[in-house]
């Protein structure tokens, strides 16, 4: 299943599903226009980077830019969604203007940008669980913040997601590649958070 969505709204629904409303201060701000392109462009760079390294997937968001359609595969929305989740979680909630969350969504998904085209199916549905995860911590408080693989296990239920069979495999390769990184704690044990 797929569903769609317009370069006028594609931030608004990014930021909304990232748990940014529309009631920060300066969210009527007329010079946000161009954050809100910068957003729906690197969107853009994400799905072409995936159609080239040739990830077919089922469902996906589609959206339309400047006259152009374009596809983000199933498990790439929902990673860009937590990727910013993440920096917004990591911000002082009563401090955070709009403008601040534009700028720091970009950052995010340009960095995302810069690593997704290593990354298959199966590695975004472990990013995506850890960084959901991430955020959930930043937001409660709770140290360290990154996921445990019980964690992710709760992330994929909750979401009514197929954890990965290989999950512990996929998490080795993600290390290998830098993309994630772990930790030990000696209360929860080994947890990992994305590097990007």
């Amino acid at each position: 299943m797929s569903d769609q969505i317009d370069a006028s709204n594609v931030v608004e629904r990014l930021l909304k599903e990232a748990g940014v409303t529309d009631k920060l201060p300066g969210a009527d701000d007329p010079e946000l226009a161009a954050l809100d392109g910068r957003i729906a462009g690197q969107c853009e760079v994400i799905a072409k980077i995936t159609k080239r390294a040739g990830v077919e997937e089922q469902g996906g968001t589609r959206i339309v830019v400047r006259g152009w359609s374009f596809r983000i595969s199933g498990t790439v929305w929902p990673l860009i969604v937590c990727t910013v989740k993440v920096v917004i979680a990591a911000h002082d909630p009563t401090g955070l203007s709009w403008k601040d969350a534009l700028e720091e969504a970009v950052e995010a998904i340009g960095d995302l940008a810069s690593v997704i085209h290593r990354l298959d199916p199966a590695q975004q549905l472990v990013c995506t669980a850890i960084a959901g995860k991430q955020a959930e911590h930043k937001l409660a408080k709770i140290k360290p913040d990154g996921a445990t693989v019980q964690d992710m296990r709760d992330y994929y239920t909750t979401n009514k997601l197929q954890a990965p069979v290989t999950l512990d495999g996929v998490i080795k390769a993600l290390v290998d590649k830098k993309v994630l990184a772990r930790s030990d704690d000696p209360v929860r044990g080994a947890f990992y958070h994305i590097t990007f």
